[in-house]
């Protein structure tokens, strides 16, 4: 079970440093032919492989909580810290609805 969490961690982190750079791409002109464009593209094909590995020791419906809720909190730690973004209450409402997605589909086990 470790390495499974490991591996779904894996995945998010893989995913949150390609959005990273495509935030940055997103603030440049022309973002398309940009590095950090580029880069984040790179980085989430081979988040690919993670898939796969992660498809071979979950179910679907499991993965594809787990990955969008930790991804979603992961991600609205990165706007908040790094890119000075602000979340609303329906943010938050939304981000603790994930939390509970991840409780329980971490109870189904």
């Amino acid at each position: 079970m470790l390495r499974v969490h490991l591996l779904t961690f894996a995945l998010v982190a893989t995913t949150i440093v390609a959005d990273y750079f495509l935030k940055l791409a997103s603030e440049r002109t022309p973002w398309l032919t940009s590095l950090p464009f580029v880069v984040g593209t790179v980085i989430y094909a081979l988040s690919a492989i993670g898939w796969i590995l992660a498809m071979r020791e979950m179910s679907l419906a499991t993965i594809a909580v787990v990955y969008s809720s930790l991804t979603m909190l992961m991600l609205a730690g990165l706007g908040v810290l790094v890119f000075r973004e602000t979340l609303s209450a329906r943010d938050g409402l939304g981000l603790l609805l994930a939390f509970g997605a991840l409780v329980l589909m971490h109870k189904s086990h």
